[in-house]
């Protein structure tokens, strides 16, 4: 199979990125898949260049990518909130407090440092030139780990979104017309107020997800243009993997979470298949997963960079990729070993949303099994699997022998509680 792999922004839930493609790039590996494309927006783009420069590594770019998360963007938290961070039940809170606001007031050891001048109201009327944080970090952290990035033979052809400040355009950015350099990935990272926008091609360019409009229908075309047509023997795969979660764990209280959740419901669902072309292309399969909430999610957010959240995010990414897997392959795999500190399982459980979808023509072919070198569709779900007792009771228990065709099991999907598998 030829898989491509497209990514979200979400500054530090980037992280999560790290857990699924540690669980995903060898169950995808074992099947002799071939990794045709990586594209992201934002920390998303950052994410896939780092893969897109380690493809050729034996474990394409797993250690490599947890590496640029624990090494060059980890960073420890200034104690705001001194003794609270050790007494319970406030301590999870209050280290997400002193993680927001370290990464806020003080900035990120390998992307960026905060502009105390800048804070001032009187530089909010020239703001576009006076942004609140430096990405001087950011380009030199990128020029050493990752560099210009070209079209290489045998290498995956790498998109980057950007958002046109003026014409509110969504440009994406590929090897396949240029190189790809921090210039372009620090485009797709300019969160506005926060940084200034980059300037490419005579366009000031925004974060490549400050716009509701998905990156998946260009992401898709692109890699059709240079993909021979989808064969039964080997199909086309787009995983898209969403940081934004549609369900919250509590409602927000504070400003910075209301503005957190906000943001979350804007831009969860953008890369559901429902996005692209009417519907994928044909032959194309997919496989969506949206990272589940954790509990200070509306106070970590974007910038609680500190090791106990990467942690977090990357064990939270693991298992949840690891489970999006087995359902949609029907195999069994050896569960990851790492899980979120922060959530019970039982509460895990409960909140983790996955999406699972088949390309036209899925339920023609037979779900493969674990020995197979190739995935031609979704797995039929199992009588235990609370995700298959859902589809039956959106479908219908008269209707167990046909195959599922994809606004089928993407309406028994939204047909669950609020999108969440229990």
């Amino acid at each position: 199979m030829r898989v491509i792999v497209v990514w979200q922004g979400g500054g530090a839930m980037g992280a999560y990125a790290a857990g699924v493609w540690r669980e995903l790039a060898p169950c995808l590996q074992a099947r002799g898949a071939r990794l045709v494309g990586v594209a992201g927006a934002s920390i998303g783009a950052i994410n896939a260049a780092v893969i897109a420069r380690h493809h050729a590594d034996a474990d394409w770019g797993v250690a490599a990518l947890e590496a640029f998360w624990r090494e060059r963007l980890a960073t420890p938290s200034w104690p705001f909130t001194g003794a609270l961070a050790w007494l319970p039940p406030w301590s999870e809170l209050a280290r997400s407090w002193d993680g927001l606001l370290t990464g806020l007031l003080i900035g990120n050891r390998g992307l960026y440092q905060a502009l105390p001048l800048n804070w001032n109201p009187l530089a909010g009327l020239q703001r576009l030139h006076r942004p609140l944080l430096d990405r001087s970090r950011m380009l030199a952290t990128l020029q050493q780990t990752v560099g210009a990035l070209q079209s290489e033979p045998g290498a995956p052809w790498l998109g980057v979104a950007a958002s046109d400040l003026l014409s509110g355009e969504l440009h994406v950015f590929g090897t396949d017309q240029g190189e790809i350099t921090p210039q372009h990935l620090a485009a797709s990272a300019a969160i506005p107020l926060f940084f200034e926008p980059v300037e490419i091609d005579g366009r000031l360019l925004w974060d490549g997800d400050m716009i509701r409009r998905s990156m998946l229908p260009a992401v898709i075309q692109r890699v059709a243009a240079r993909e021979a047509p989808s064969t039964p023997a080997d199909p086309l795969v787009c995983i898209s993997i969403e940081l934004m979660p549609r369900e919250a764990a509590h409602a927000p209280l504070s400003g910075a979470a209301i503005m957190a959740r906000v943001a979350q419901l804007q831009q969860a669902g953008k890369l559901h298949a429902d996005e692209a072309p009417a519907p994928l292309p044909g032959g194309w399969r997919a496989l969506h997963l949206a990272r589940g909430p954790l509990p200070n999610d509306g106070v970590s957010n974007q910038f609680d960079y500190s090791p106990h959240r990467i942690e977090q995010l990357i064990a939270q990414g693991s298992q949840e990729a690891h489970q999006a897997w087995a359902q949609w392959t029907g195999e069994h795999v050896e569960a990851p070993s790492a899980e979120p500190s922060a959530e019970p399982p039982a509460a895990r459980s409960a909140r983790r949303r996955l999406a699972v979808e088949a390309g036209p023509g899925a339920g023609d072919a037979e779900a493969p099994s674990a020995a197979s070198s190739t995935s031609a569709s979704p797995a039929e779900p199992s009588a235990a699997d609370p995700v298959a007792e859902a589809v039956r009771e959106v479908l219908g228990t008269g209707q167990p022998s046909q195959p599922l065709t994809p606004p089928q099991i993407s309406g028994a999907a939204d047909g669950m509680v609020g999108g969440t598998v229990h």
